[in-house]
């Protein structure tokens, strides 16, 4: 198979960059030692599940719960609260030009008809780091007029034990696991059909559609709700890394 564009391609590289500045831009200097020791517990248990194509956000961290946390209780918690996560993402400003994608999603994922859910969600993940590369993601942009729920986070993370510096850094790490995600998702065609969730596969017509399955499309959900976090993190925060238009 041929490989993805070469615009893809090079915006494909340019995460590699924007991951190394969101590493780079938290401060370590300003955070305890115990702030730092769970930054890099949580962003490693992050890269743990991003294996198999799970992306957390704080809720369903917070939620969950670290001794209850496997795969059977993730599908469980997300499918159980599927409704309300459309809810949110429909009256969120980030999400606001698919709100009828979206919902025409979830109507086909209730009737079973995964293979039609993919490609949308993807379409909507896509247009959302697009978005944020250029910097027309942030608070300015989108009217955020709220912090993210800092206080409903895994419960690892003792809210009253980190101050206000120390919490901005968890916010990068979770950028930094969608960042990840987009990565794994958007690589080139393989040269056998793909039974991953492949963005370029799935469009391209060169994919194992018999193997999309309902948590497929769960974890697809789920990593439009973890993205939300992007909004608390301005690609253009550290000028090393400032994308010149």
């Amino acid at each position: 198979m041929q490989p993805i564009t070469n615009t893809y391609q090079i915006f494909w590289e340019e995460t590699r960059k924007y991951i190394k500045g969101i590493m780079e831009a938290i401060d370590w200097g300003a955070i305890s030692d115990a702030a730092a020791e769970t930054l890099t517990e949580l962003d490693t248990f992050l890269q743990k599940y991003e294996e198999n194509y799970w992306c957390f956000d704080y809720e369903i961290m917070d939620l969950i719960g670290e001794d209850e946390i496997n795969e059977e209780s993730i599908i469980e918690y997300v499918e159980s609260k599927l409704e309300s996560y459309i809810a949110e993402i429909t009256k969120d400003p980030l999400f606001e030009l698919h709100v009828t994608l979206i919902n025409e999603t979830y109507e086909a994922y209730k009737l079973g008809l995964y293979k039609l859910c993919a490609m949308p969600l993807f379409a909507v993940f896509e247009h959302i780091i697009a978005s944020w590369r250029e910097g027309n993601i942030k608070e300015g942009v989108i009217e955020i007029n709220k912090k993210p729920k800092l206080r409903r986070l895994f419960k690892i993370i003792d809210p009253d034990k980190f101050n206000e510096v120390e919490h901005e850094q968890f916010s990068k790490i979770f950028a930094l696991s969608v960042l990840r995600m987009f990565k794994k998702t958007f690589v080139n065609v393989p040269e056998n059909l793909c039974q991953n969730l492949n963005r370029n596969s799935l469009t391209h017509g060169f994919h194992d559609y018999n193997s999309i399955t309902k948590v497929d499309i769960l974890k697809l959900f789920q990593l439009l709700k973890a993205s939300m976090v992007l909004k608390y993190y301005d690609i253009n925060v550290n000028e090393r890394y400032k994308i010149t238009k």
